[in-house]
């Protein structure tokens, strides 16, 4: 059963992460920038990281939302999915988002996960980061 805890850096050191994965967080300093300008949690399942994610608002109602998987996400998907969309959907009350955003590889992993979360595909990054395809996805809601 994935649980979430508070996000801390040097879960991602101890993580075991797919090869694109290892090829984005290998600046440590980049990795605490993102603790410190985040709200961010890490979802653990039996002390194994199955992923670390956060919220990073900027303007305003607006935030981009982050996540990096470990090699063990997609056996854990069935808890950890849930358990992601309660906490961000939670987040984004309280902060009174209009519109979250992120930028994924094009994988089917990453695709299956956002539209698990309700996110729609708002285009393509082509060769994006080290020659390779990213998606864009956002999410709006509207507050009366």
């Amino acid at each position: 059963m994935c649980r979430l805890v508070p996000f801390k850096a040097e879960h991602i050191e101890v993580m075991d992460l797919r090869d694109h994965e290892k090829s984005l967080v290998v600046d440590f300093e980049r990795v605490k920038a993102l603790e410190a300008a985040s709200i961010a949690v890490t979802g653990l399942d039996k002390g194994v990281v199955v992923a670390c994610g956060g919220i990073t608002p900027f303007l305003s109602g607006n935030a981009e939302i982050w996540l990096i998987p470990s090699i063990y996400f997609k056996e854990h998907a069935h808890t950890a999915v849930p358990e992601i969309m309660r906490w961000l959907f939670e987040v984004r009350e309280n902060l009174q988002l209009n519109r979250m955003e992120t930028s994924c590889i094009d994988d089917d992993l990453h695709t299956r996960f956002m539209e698990a979360l309700g996110f729609e595909c708002e285009g393509l990054k082509r060769k994006f980061y080290m020659g390779i395809d990213y998606k864009m996805w956002g999410r709006v809601w509207d507050y009366q």
